[in-house]
C-alpha cells in the first residue's frame, strides 16, 4: 500500500495543490519558500487528525455497523491548537492559507493497495474560537464498508515518523516510556530520543530489526565494513537514564554515543525511523526534513541507496537543498516545488522538465558539465558549480562528450531503455557546443582526462558523440576511425544528418513509434498512421530537391560546401597536433563535384533522413498532426515521443547505446 497522492486546500502556503507520488521515495526540492516542509506538515497533520478520529463504533448506524472502525464525527472532532502536534506555528491563523481563518483547510489523502484499488479520505479542520474543528468530510456517504476492507491492520493502519537534522544529541536522555517515545516520533522531536529509540530496537525479542539496523548504518557510514558497535550500559529499566557507548574497528574503550560525529548521529535518526517496528501496519510513513544535513556526499550516495530498497509498506518522503542528493536520485522520485499557491504537482517528466529549462535560457549557448537530464532542476537552485560537476565526472562511469545538452537528454533518456530496470551506470554528459568546439578543444581535454585518475583516468572511460551533420557516409567514417586512432577514443556517429532525424530512417519503426505515442496522446488515428508517414516522407523528398537543386539551390551549395571545408581543415588539425595536412587537402570544385553528387543519391536513393535537418523534423511532424490541429514542439515533444520506444521500436542507430550501457 502506499500514499498515492495528497489534495491540500488553504493550507499554509498552499491554496490549492495535488500531489501525485512515487509509492517509495519522494524528494522535495526548489528554492526557499516554495513549501518543501509545508508538505510534509501536511501529510503529518493529515495522519494525526486521522489517528484522532479513528474509533471503533459501538453501535450500527446507516452506513457502518457494530465493531466497525469508523473516523468518527462526534464530540472527538473538537481539539484545541496547542492538543496538535505535527505543525509549527506559533499561533492557529498561521496554518490557514493568507491568515484567513474562515478558509476551511482540507487535506484529502488518496491510498492505493496491492490490488490497485483506491480510497480517498478527505480531513476538514475549521476555525472556532480560536480553536479547531477536526471532521470526516462528507461523513454521511462515506463507504465506511469500503474503509474496513480496504485497510487490514487496524487500529493502526497508518504510522508516521518524523526525523529532523541532527548536529548533536544531549549529554543524558531520560528513559521514557513506549507511549511517550511513540508521541514525540510523530512530532519533530524524536533526535531528543534517539537513545530511547536505539533502546527499544537494541533489546527487540527479534534480532531482525537491529540486526538490519546496524547492517544498513555500516553500509551507508563505511560501505559495509562492519565497524560500528553499540552496548547498552543501562542496567535496567528501574535506571532514569538510557546510557549507550560505542566502539569502531577494532578499538577497545567504549565511548557515549554522543561523542558520534553529527553525520553518524544523522544516518542512525533516519535508520531507526526507517527500522524500528512496533507493528506492520498498512503502510508507514517517514518523513525525512532535509536529512543530508552534515552529511559526507559518499555517505549520501550510499544512503539514497538504502532509501531507495523497496523496505515492504514503508514510503519516504524528504526535502532538500542538497545539489549531490538530487544528483543522484532517481529522476522518478524528484519533485520541483514552485512557488505558487496553485499547482498540480508530478515527479520531474518531461513536460515539467522542458518548462523548467526554459526558464534558464541555456540551451544554445551552455557548454560543461552536464551530469544527468536533471540538471536544469540544479540551475534553479543556482548551484551549477563546476567544482561538484568535476568530483561527478571523476566518480562516474562513462564521460560522453556531445554536441549540445538536447544531445545530453536525449542520450541520457534512451540509455535508460536498454535496461528492463534503471540503469545501473551512472553518466556524466560533457557539452561541447557544437561540432567545432569538439574538433577544436578534444585534444585538449585529451590531455588533462589522461592526468586525472579515479580507478581509471578521465579519459579511459569517455565516448564521444557526434551528428553527421552534412558529411557524406564515407568522410564521416574516415572521421571516426581516425579520431579513435589518434585520440584514443570510442567515437559514435549517426548515419542520419542529426540524432533527431534517425526517426526517419526506418518508417516501420517510425509508424510504431507514433501509433504508441498517439494512444499515451489519447489520439484515434485519422487515417492508417503508416501510409500518412509515407506521403509525408515523400513530400519531405521534394522540399529537399527543391532546396538543393531548385532556383536558389547555388547559395545553399557553396554554404555547405564552405563549413565542410572548415570542418575537415579543423580534423587536419586536430589529428596532426596543429599542422594542416597537405596530402590531404580537399579543394573547393572537387568538393563541389562530390558533394553535388552525395546529394543526389542520397534523394534518389530516398534516404531523405541523411538530408533532414531539426527543423525539417518538426515541419514532418506537424504534417502529420496536422488533421488533429497539434503542433510539434521539437524541444519538449520529441522526449515525450522517446518515451514509446521498446525493443519493437529500436533504432540500428541506437546500437552504440547498448556499449555504453555495458
Amino acid at each position: 500500500m502506499f500514499l498515492k497522492s495528497l489534495h491540500i486546500e488553504n493550507f499554509k502556503s498552499f491554496e490549492d495543490v495535488i500531489f501525485e507520488f512515487n509509492p517509495t521515495v519522494n524528494i522535495f526540492t526548489g528554492v526557499n519558500n516554495t513549501g518543501k516542509t509545508t508538505i510534509l506538515e501536511a501529510i503529518a497533520l493529515w495522519q494525526e487528525c486521522f489517528v484522532k478520529l479513528l474509533q471503533q463504533a459501538k453501535r450500527t448506524q446507516k452506513n457502518y455497523k457494530k465493531g466497525d472502525y469508523i473516523i468518527d464525527n462526534t464530540l472527538l472532532k473538537y481539539f484545541k491548537f496547542e492538543d496538535i502536534n505535527s505543525i509549527r506555528s506559533p499561533a492557529f491563523e498561521d496554518i490557514f492559507f493568507d491568515k484567513e481563518t474562515n478558509r476551511i483547510v482540507k487535506i484529502g489523502a488518496t491510498f492505493q493497495n496491492e490490488e490497485n484499488e483506491n480510497i480517498t479520505i478527505t480531513i476538514l479542520i475549521r476555525n472556532i474560537a480560536g480553536n479547531c474543528i477536526v471532521e470526516l468530510d462528507d461523513f454521511k456517504n462515506f463507504s465506511f464498508l469500503k474503509f474496513n476492507e480496504f485497510f487490514k491492520k487496524f487500529p493502526n493502519p497508518i504510522t508516521l515518523s518524523y526525523a529532523s537534522p541532527v548536529s548533536n544529541i544531549a549529554q543524558n536522555e531520560r528513559f521514557m516510556t513506549f507511549p511517550n517515545v511513540k508521541e514525540m516520533m510523530t512530532g519533530h522531536n524524536s533526535v531528543s530520543i534517539l537513545r530511547n529509540r536505539l533502546s527499544l530496537l537494541y533489546n527487540e525479542r527479534t534480532e531482525t530489526n537491529y540486526r538490519n539496523f546496524l547492517n544498513d548504518l555500516n553500509d551507508a557510514l563505511y560501505g559495509n565494513d562492519a565497524k560500528l558497535k553499540f552496548y547498552e550500559i543501562t542496567k535496567s529499566r528501574d535506571d532514569s537514564k538510557v546510557i549507550f557507548h560505542y566502539t569502531i574497528g577494532d578499538e577497545t574503550t567504549t565511548k557515549d554515543i554522543s561523542l558520534l560525529g553529527s553525520g553518524t548521529l544523522q544516518i542512525m535518526e533516519i535508520l531507526l525511523h526507517l527500522h524500528y517496528k512496533e507493528s506492520e501496519p498498512d503502510l508507514r510513513i517517514i518523513l525525512l526534513d532535509e536529512p543530508d544535513s552534515h552529511i559526507h556526499r559518499d555517505i549520501q550516495k550510499r544512503l539514497l541507496s538504502i532509501l531507495a530498497q523497496k523496505i515492504s509498506n514503508t514510503q519516504i518522503f524528504l526535502t532538500t537543498h542538497n545539489e549531490n542528493f538530487i544528483r543522484n536520485a532517481d529522476v522518478s522520485q524528484l519533485f520541483h516545488l514552485e512557488n505558487t499557491p496553485k499547482n498540480h504537482y508530478k515527479t520531474i517528466d518531461i513536460e515539467r522538465l522542458s518548462k523548467i529549462d526554459e526558464t534558464q535560457k541555456t540551451r544554445k549557448s551552455f557548454s560543461g558539465i552536464y551530469p544527468t537530464h536533471i540538471n536544469p532542476i540544479i540551475k534553479t537552485l543556482g548551484n551549477g558549480g563546476m567544482g561538484l560537476d568535476f568530483i561527478d565526472a571523476l566518480e562516474a562511469d562513462k564521460i560522453i562528450f556531445v554536441e549540445g545538452e538536447d544531445d545530453a537528454q536525449m542520450i541520457y533518456f534512451l540509455l535508460q531503455k536498454t535496461y528492463s530496470t534503471p540503469n545501473p551506470n551512472k553518466y556524466v554528459f560533457w557539452v561541447m557546443n557544437g561540432i567545432s568546439n569538439i574538433l577544436k578543444n578534444i585534444a585538449g581535454y585529451k590531455h588533462i582526462f589522461e592526468q586525472i585518475k579515479n580507478k581509471k583516468t578521465l579519459w579511459e572511460k569517455s565516448y564521444l558523440i557526434m551528428d553527421k551533420d552534412i558529411l557524406s557516409n564515407e568522410h564521416a567514417q574516415r572521421m571516426t576511425e581516425k579520431i579513435k586512432n589518434v585520440l584514443g577514443i570510442d567515437v559514435f556517429v549517426p548515419s542520419a544528418y542529426t540524432f533527431e532525424t534517425i526517426l526517419l530512417s526506418d518508417l516501420s519503426k517510425l509508424s510504431l513509434l507514433i501509433t504508441q505515442w498517439f494512444s499515451k496522446l489519447d489520439i484515434a488515428p485519422l487515417h492508417t498512421t503508416h501510409e500518412e508517414i509515407e506521403k509525408t516522407y515523400q513530400s519531405l523528398g521534394k522540399m529537399l530537391e527543391e532546396r538543393y537543386f531548385g532556383q536558389n539551390s547555388l547559395e545553399k551549395q557553396n554554404k555547405d560546401i564552405f563549413i565542410y571545408l572548415d570542418r575537415k581543415n579543423k580534423l587536419d588539425m586536430l589529428l596532426n597536433e596543429g599542422k594542416a595536412d597537405k596530402n590531404s587537402v580537399i579543394t573547393q570544385p572537387n568538393l563541389t563535384l562530390y558533394y553535388q553528387k552525395y546529394i543526389k543519391d542520397c534523394i534518389q536513393e530516398g534516404k531523405f533522413y541523411k538530408l533532414a535537418t531539426k527543423d525539417d523534423l518538426s515541419w514532418f511532424f506537424d504534417e502529420i498532426l496536422k488533421p488533429y490541429n497539434k503542433t510539434f514542439d521539437l524541444e519538449k515533444d520529441f522526449l515525450a515521443l522517446l518515451e514509446s520506444v521498446y525493443i519493437n521500436n529500436w533504432y540500428s542507430d541506437w546500437d552504440f547505446m547498448r556499449t555504453l550501457a555495458k
